[in-house]
């Protein structure tokens, strides 16, 4: 499942997509940052992620813009906002934006699961092997 649109590609080309297929950058971008503490302290308000990161909060209009446009970031209501002023919109993930899939074999069985991007098993499943010969 992909985001409607465009895909992480595009957001982070440079990135490896495949175990072991290219080293890890040794500093990350902005953009990495920004998604990554979304994604571990969400729902979390631009404010707060504007201090986390050290960024304007221009900077991360512009950085979050187009992961909001894109559908992998999305707007959350704050409960109980009902303050004077703008409301208080927190980002968020969106969960199932992009599955996972882990595939563990042994000689006698196949273990499946499926995850969303917070790592919640959305399915799993177990088939035994009738050989474990190639």
């Amino acid at each position: 499942m992909s985001v409607t649109g465009s895909t992480l590609e595009e957001h982070w080309p440079d990135q490896p997509r495949a175990a072991g297929s290219a080293p890890e950058p040794e500093e990350s971008s902005p953009r990495h940052e920004l998604v990554r503490e979304v994604l571990i302290h969400g729902p979390i308000t631009r404010g707060t992620l504007a201090r986390k990161l050290g960024l304007s909060a221009a900077s991360l209009t512009r950085l979050s813009k187009p992961l909001l446009e894109d559908g992998f970031l999305i707007e959350t209501a704050e409960p109980g906002a009902g303050g004077v002023g703008r409301p208080v919109r927190p980002l968020d993930v969106q969960v199932d934006a992009q599955w996972h899939i882990g595939v563990k074999l042994t000689g006698r069985q196949a273990f499946g699961v499926a995850t969303d991007l917070r790592a919640s098993v959305l399915a799993e499943d177990v088939i035994d092997l009738k050989s474990s010969s190639l």
